[in-house]
């Protein structure tokens, strides 16, 4: 769920003066960490949690995938952040 980890990251990006200087940044910051987004987040995460498997093996494999994609995910961000 790629969203929370947007809203997440927009959320601890910090003051808007500490912020990378191309113009990009700061747009991707208040586009993920707004209202109207955390409360779209927070229906995902519902909707979630609402067929979340009742089967420890299976929840434990769906628990894997997620992490597997939170760290391919947080990956490509710190080489974009890197590469400037």
């Amino acid at each position: 769920m790629a969203d929370w980890l947007y809203g997440d990251w927009a959320a601890r990006a910090g003051e808007p003066e500490s912020w990378p200087p191309a113009p990009k940044h700061p747009q991707w910051a208040r586009l993920h960490n707004n209202p109207q987004y955390n409360g779209w987040v927070r229906w995902l995460r519902e909707e979630f949690d609402a067929v979340e498997p009742a089967d420890a093996v299976i929840r434990a494999r769906v628990a894997a995938t997620f992490k597997e994609a939170v760290r391919l995910e947080r990956a490509f961000f710190d080489s974009a952040m890197a590469a400037g």
